[in-house]
């Protein structure tokens, strides 16, 4: 390990919660358009697949590039490779994997449905019934999907509690922490 990565504190769960609603609130704008347009033909396939490129892309690009998201930088702290070095494209990716495979995989039940139910149907439905009327014609492997995907996240959290480098799941499978940025030092 080299005398930079010493020096660095591991980011607190505080701070990582609120990198990740400061990148939420930064994507939810894009979600709530598409969300609006995605049952108006022609837009679902326009809608859907920018989506869930922008979703999968911003972290990525954000820590391949710079090692951290818009919300880790306001947070002030920044994904390294275990030995303090700047993360690869390759970590980058890893990173987010399990998120890329539960998003092709939740596309995949939504295109399944979009292809049963035409818009004209999907609007005709009261608005109060339509996630009732909508969860019912999720594909039956669907269930078993959503159960890995909050397993999955609850997982994370846990493990992130209970290390003291406060590693997550996807940090173990990209090889990376989750550091403090060093604080400036004053001029003695």
């Amino acid at each position: 390990m080299s005398a930079e990565s010493q020096r660095l504190e591991y980011a607190s769960w505080g701070q990582r919660f609120g990198a990740f609603w400061i990148d939420l609130f930064i994507i939810l704008p894009f979600a709530m358009v598409a969300a609006k347009l995605m049952w108006k033909p022609p837009f679902f396939s326009l809608v859907l697949l920018p989506l869930a490129v922008l979703g999968t892309a911003y972290p990525i690009v954000c820590h391949g590039l710079w090692g951290r998201t818009i919300g880790k930088r306001a947070t002030g702290i920044r994904v390294t490779a275990l030995d303090g070095s700047r993360i690869t494209w390759r970590q980058a990716c890893l990173r987010n994997a399990p998120d890329i495979i539960w998003l092709i995989a939740n596309a995949y039940a939504l295109i399944l449905i979009y292809t049963h139910v035409s818009p004209e149907t999907y609007t005709s439905w009261p608005p109060a019934e339509r996630t009732h009327l909508f969860k019912a014609l999720y594909p039956a492997w669907h269930t078993g999907l959503t159960h890995g995907q909050n397993a999955w996240t609850y997982s994370e959290f846990i493990v992130m509690l209970l290390n003291k480098r406060r590693r997550a799941l996807h940090d173990f499978v990209a090889g990376t922490i989750v550091q403090r940025e060093p604080s400036p030092r004053a001029p003695i």
